[in-house]
């Protein structure tokens, strides 16, 4: 489902006690659904295999696991989807449930299945920065790494004293290309 490029509006979801799907069960979807459970989400996960870490959460019933590969009808009274990349017949068949369901879908990077994109998020405190990643989007380019450099080496948290900046927990900042001036 090709869609023309636009700009992008941006947003933030409440999605306490909405059905998000995903669809995959790979590090893609651990990595989604980790994000999605502290909204409070109800999250189904449709996939033949799991993560273990995504095995344990059907297991204690943290999300609902459907053991299959996707087909249509899987999308039924979803609020949101979100899949990892199946090749572009599963794909197109997925964003086209998605838009006949009037339901905001995203296919990890293939941006032609999208209603929507999900923006690399940097948390500190009580700050969330949302980044727009895309190709031409920012001042890195398509290069996510310079695009996080340009956002800067560093952020203000909420208690006004410097916090490294990276896209990698436990690292002491980005240098990419030359040095970036902080953001304060």
């Amino acid at each position: 489902m090709s869609r023309p490029q636009a700009a992008y509006y941006p947003v933030y979801l409440s999605l306490a006690e909405r059905l998000v799907v995903v669809i995959g069960g790979g590090s893609i979807a651990e990595r989604k659904v980790a994000g999605l459970l502290p909204s409070g989400a109800r999250v189904r996960v449709v996939a033949l295999e799991l993560t273990p870490e995504l095995a344990r959460l059907a297991g204690s019933g943290e999300i609902e696991h459907r053991a299959r590969d996707y087909r249509p009808g899987d999308l039924e009274g979803a609020f949101l989807a979100l899949a990892e990349p199946g090749g572009a017949v599963r794909d197109e068949a997925f964003s086209t449930e998605a838009e006949a369901r009037g339901i905001f879908a995203n296919v990890e990077d293939v941006v032609e299945c999208c209603s929507f994109i999900a923006p690399s998020i940097v948390r500190r405190g009580d700050l969330v920065i949302a980044i727009d990643l895309r190709p031409g989007a920012g001042p890195g380019g398509s290069s996510p790494a310079a695009t996080r450099a340009g956002v800067g080496t560093g952020v203000r948290g909420a208690t006004g004293t410097r916090r490294p900046f990276s896209g990698t927990p436990g690292t002491s900042g980005t240098r990419v290309r030359g040095t970036a001036a902080p953001l304060v």
